[in-house]
């Protein structure tokens, strides 16, 4: 193994950190010297991934060996792989959880809920996570995210729900529970008694930042209903309008606007309206979006993160949004953001980006490439 023993170990500890959210190259660095070996172990352990019961049994031999490696780990992912079988030996993973004195953020993906074992919950509520992900979860309830929060009164700041419905529970919870300032609910349903309670832990009265997923008129109403009766003290709001849904962006009128007053940040996800046979569709919900914006007078910030099609054309539509800069109705913005991302690698995206800039006069606008693929 080749090492750099001219380099200072802060030079070589600085530029692995550059690479702190590539594992690809964090794993061939660690190959390569043994100075980068320390560096690239507390990234490459900072997240772990497991979609199986019996790597608990590994990864414990590897701590036994390594006891080095558990305070590292501060975020843990579990994704599937989880039947019945599977889970009757569960002293590995309780072992293992034991073990991890910084776990900050936990991810459950495509669980079975009403499989997991009551040690296994008990393992898991233990810790005082700050931010809990659900993505494809089910048989989960109200009881069940009360027992799994009980450890993290005062750590829970964030919590999300991807395609995760959690149903009411015949139990009802008198623990004290965190206040969850930020919330994610994509395509997910929440029981009266998580959201609409003054006591629960999820009660709107706490959140701070909302990113909602906006797929049909329902979604629409709930959003409103929200921000219109001024249930949260949001200040920061994240609208995702993608997939695509036609049904909506059809049913959408300019008199379904959003009470957006008083927030100071708005991040709106959608496709460009030249990416679909039916491009005046989704011209209209930008328009809409356009509309909503009227009354964002304590606006600090504005983006658009627009995913590119294959299709360009006229984009004088941005014009509306400039006159509402020139009416200087955002006395607080200091930046609109249009973020371009790539789907297709046939895209003119630097024609696209003059395009929309033409259309602006501020100096606040910036169009900015985003990913690609």
């Amino acid at each position: 193994m080749f090492c750099f023993t001219r380099l200072p170990q802060e030079l070589i500890d600085s530029i692995l950190d550059f690479l702190i959210d590539d594992s690809q190259s964090l794993k061939a660095s660690s190959l390569v010297c043994r100075s980068f070996l320390r560096r690239t172990r507390v990234h490459l352990f900072r997240q772990l991934h497991f979609d199986n019961f019996r790597h608990f049994h590994k990864f414990r031999n590897m701590c036994q060996a390594s006891p080095h490696i558990p305070p590292r780990v501060e975020t843990l992912a579990l994704h599937s792989g989880w039947d019945d079988r599977k889970m009757r030996d569960t002293k590995h993973f309780v072992a293992v959880m034991s073990l991890f004195s910084h776990l900050r953020a936990i991810k459950f993906i495509h669980i079975n809920w009403e499989l997991l074992p009551q040690d296994v919950r008990a393992a898991l509520s233990s810790h005082a996570f700050q931010r809990i992900t659900f993505h494809c979860v089910t048989g989960i309830n109200a009881s069940d995210l009360f027992s799994l929060v009980s450890g993290s009164h005062a750590s829970l700041h964030t919590l999300e729900l991807h395609h995760t419905d959690v149903a009411e529970s015949q139990e009802q919870s008198e623990q004290s529970a965190p206040h969850v300032t930020n919330l994610t609910v994509y395509d997910s349903a929440l029981s009266p008694e998580l959201f609409w309670n003054d006591t629960s832990f999820l009660s709107p009265r706490h959140v701070h930042t909302l990113d909602v997923l906006l797929h049909n008129m329902s979604d629409i109403r709930r959003l409103q209903g929200l921000l219109s009766e001024r249930l949260c003290p949001l200040q920061h709001l994240i609208i995702s309008h993608m997939p695509r849904s036609t049904n909506l962006l059809n049913q959408l009128e300019s008199s379904d606007h959003l009470q957006l007053s008083g927030l100071r940040t708005v991040t709106v996800h959608m496709w460009d309206y030249h990416s679909d046979v039916d491009g005046a569709v989704d011209q209209r919900l930008l328009e809409w979006w356009i509309g909503n914006l009227r009354q964002c007078d304590e606006i600090e910030r504005i983006t658009f993160c627009i995913t590119l099609g294959v299709n360009i054309g006229d984009y004088a539509v941005w014009n509306g949004l400039d006159s509402l800069l020139s009416e200087r109705r955002f006395p607080a913005l200091t930046a609109l953001v249009v973020e371009l991302n790539v789907t297709w690698r046939t895209t003119d995206v630097a024609s696209v980006k003059q395009a929309i800039e033409s259309q602006f006069n501020d100096a606040r606008v910036d169009v900015i490439l985003g990913r690609e693929g």
